[in-house]
Order: structure tokens, then sequence, then C-alpha cells
């Protein structure tokens, strides 16, 4: 993107698990985008402001809530609607990340395309929202699952040709056992989707979805859940509170605390006051 005037600011991230991949974020002000194309694709919401731009002939508005879609090779232009700033959440996904995600959804190696530019859905901008704000995340599976999930919703629901959701089964009590004492055995380690999925010789969609229509939670939940156990263990053993985050895996004590809390409605000091008097 090259715009008549320089943009207030604005951040690239990558995010593992996905190569090539791009979260952008960008605050303009007083900018126009001249007609240009992509070669990748790109999905994008405004969180602030909004952004008007030309597509197909038609003119259009993005504002919170939406959410819109390019293809590569799309021309489409941007400026700030009428002339106010507006800051931007982007996604550029590869073509060979495309066709790899058409492949775990069960496609049939065709490209697969939005059907765009403007998506109105709710729940997929709260998740890419979300998908930006944890970006940053010191564990890697929160963020993979989370993309992933949101990428399957936005091409069954809004991408061409359709696919047709694959009916799953979960993993089996074995696999659950072997991931089970897997990740106890690891709770200090990062863990990511892909080296998960390849354990049980699945895709990554595939284990992430049989392990949810197992559990009912994805798999960075249960980690936490079972770091949180390890935690409160530990805890009744006496070990300072610092020391138990890094034994259990989080990334510092703060996570742990945020952590316990959401489990127990309770902060992990009080309990080790509580039950070590």
């Amino acid at each position: 993107m090259a715009a008549n005037t320089p943009s207030r600011h604005i951040e690239h991230q990558s995010l593992p698990g996905w190569p090539g991949l791009e979260l952008v974020r960008a605050h303009y002000s007083g900018f126009v985008f001249d007609r240009h194309v992509h070669l990748d694709y790109h999905i994008g919401l405004v969180d602030q402001g909004a952004q008007a731009f030309m597509h197909k002939g038609q003119r259009l508005i993005l504002s919170p809530g939406s959410l819109s879609t390019f293809n590569p090779d799309e021309v489409h232009d941007g400026a700030g609607h009428e002339s106010g700033d507006y800051q931007v959440r982007l996604i550029r996904l590869p073509m060979e990340a495309m066709a790899t995600l058409g492949e775990q959804l069960g496609g049939d190696g065709r490209l697969h395309f939005f059907k765009g530019p403007m998506v109105a859905d709710p729940i997929l901008y709260q998740g890419l929202l979300q998908l930006h704000n944890q970006q940053h995340s010191p564990e890697p599976l929160a963020a993979q699952s989370h993309m992933l999930l949101l990428m399957a919703h936005l091409l069954l629901r809004h991408g061409e040709p359709g696919l047709k959701p694959a009916r799953h089964q979960g993993l089996s009590r074995f696999q659950l056992a072997d991931l089970k004492g897997y990740l106890l055995a690891h709770l200090d380690s990062k863990h990511n989707l892909p080296t998960l999925a390849e354990r049980y010789q699945l895709s990554q969609y595939q284990f992430l979805r049989q392990f949810r229509a197992a559990t009912g939670i994805t798999p960075h939940a249960y980690l936490t859940s079972l770091r949180v156990e390890a935690a409160r263990q530990h805890l009744k053993s006496g070990m300072l509170i610092k020391d138990v985050a890094a034994a259990v895996g989080f990334f510092d004590q703060s996570h742990l605390v945020k952590a316990f809390k959401r489990h127990y409605n309770l902060p992990p000091q009080s309990y080790q006051q509580q039950i070590c008097r």
C-alpha cells in the first residue's frame, strides 16, 4: 500500500505457524490510497473511525462491526471517510497459506476466494479483533488455534467455492490420555499447534476440531487448566508464586495470577495463605 501522505502510526507482526502471514495495525490521518492491487489476500477491520473505498465501481464504507475482504488482483482504493482519522487492523494472507488452509478444510486443491468485499459478521469481527489484541501472547498455541478457527469460519461462510463443513470425530480416549501426559510432562515448554497435530498424524485443523469435539474447549484452554492445577499443588507446598509461575510454564507471575483468578475467583496468594495456615 502506498499512501499519498504518511500514516500516523503503523506496525507489522508475523504470526508463528503461518509462514508469510502478517498482522498489521495502522492509524491513518488525511490520506488517500491510489487505486492498486495486492498479490495476497487482505482481511481488514476498522476499530476507530471509518474508511471509504471503491471496489468494482461501488463506493463502500468500512466501519466498526464489519470486515473488508480482498482477493489477489482486485483493484481498489481507500481514504478516511469524510477525511477523518481511522485505525485499521489487517491480515495479509499469502496465496500459499490460503491453499494450505483450503486443503486442511477438505477442499479439492483449488484456490478459494472471498465473496466480499464486505462481510457483516459480528462474531468474526470480534474474533479477528481479539486475534490482533493477543498477537503478542507468549504462548503461540493460543493465537495459532484462534487464527485457524477464524479462517475456517470465514471461508466456510463467506468464501467461494463453498466448502462443506466436514464431520469430525473427537480424539479417542487413548489420544486424550496421551496428550494429557505429554503436556503434564512439558508444562514449562512452549507448545504450538503444528507439533501437537503432527503427534497424532493430523492436519492442524483436524487436530483442533477433533480436540474440541472431544473436550469442548481449545487445546490452549486445556493447557492453561493443566498449568493452573499444577500451580495449585505447588502453592500448597509453600513455593514462591514467581517460582510457581516459572515451574508450570506461565510467562510471568502476572499471567499466573490472571489465569488462577479466572479458574478459582481467588488470587493465588490468597489461596496459598488460606491453605497453608
